[in-house]
């Protein structure tokens, strides 16, 4: 692991394959030592199994796997850490403090940290857990959850096009815009694409990558919803939101701060 003032997140919306390479490329290539979290599986053992084959199938050897339960430790010869789909909210319980501390202090070192589907929803401060499966924008339809906070600011949402989620986004981004009095930038993954962000100098900068799109969805000065006051199953409506659809060789600088 090296010491940089850089922190690199690698967000994938599901259904990993192109993108898998893109892992392996930006984690330093096939002598990278990678570290498969796979937390968030019901069947975390096969989860590992599976992108470990499709790792030692582009040619690297150096990969460990830590099982829940088991403790993280993440030293300077780790290059990228792998999280794997399942449970966002399981993958959180199940690192726990300690684990989480251990990821934020990798990432704040400038090692990699990439995950595809739940590991992708989870890296935000605030995550959405589940919700909202007939895609109809109502009160308390959402149900939201502490993340791992890696990335401030910042919503997430994966298999974004496959599942139809568009409207997901736009009901987190109101719920926190009523409790925060700002409203975070929404991010939706479409599957096998990624969003690869960077801080650096600064700036949070994400570069598009894989075969979809990814979807940024940013409050303007005339965000506005009815969140407020609206009781449990009455209709949310939400205005002054910049909507971009980005593929492959795209970036988009995210205005969220450190």
């Amino acid at each position: 692991m090296k010491t940089s003032a850089e922190r690199r997140l690698l967000l994938i919306g599901g259904s990993a394959e192109s993108t898998v390479l893109d892992f392996v490329k930006l984690a330093g290539g096939i002598t990278a030592s990678v570290v498969i979290l796979p937390h968030a599986s019901g069947v975390p053992q096969e989860a590992a199994e599976e992108i470990s084959k499709a790792l030692k199938t582009i040619g690297v050897r150096r990969i460990r796997v830590v099982m829940p339960g088991k403790a993280l430790r993440l030293g300077r010869s780790v290059h990228a850490v792998w999280m794997t789909g399942g449970d966002q909210a399981r993958l959180v319980e199940l690192l726990g403090a300690g684990g989480i501390k251990q990821l934020a202090a990798f990432a704040e070192a400038g090692g990699l940290v990439a995950g595809t589907s739940a590991g992708a929803a989870a890296v935000g401060f605030d995550i959405i857990t589940g919700g909202m499966s007939d895609g109809v924008m109502k009160s308390g339809s959402l149900t939201m959850g502490a993340g791992l906070a890696l990335l401030p600011a910042v919503v997430t949402d994966t298999h974004f096009t496959q599942r139809g989620r568009f409207p997901r986004l736009f009901v987190a981004m109101s719920e926190l815009e009523k409790r925060d009095g700002k409203a975070p930038v929404g991010i939706g993954l479409d599957e096998d694409t990624a969003a690869y962000i960077v801080f650096s100098d600064g700036r949070w900068v994400a570069r598009i990558l894989g075969r979809g799109s990814v979807w940024f969805y940013t409050a303007t000065s005339n965000f506005a919803s009815n969140v407020r006051g609206l009781k449990d199953g009455g209709m949310i409506s939400v205005r002054g939101v910049d909507t971009a659809a980005l593929v492959a060789g795209d970036e988009f600088e995210l205005n969220i701060g450190v």
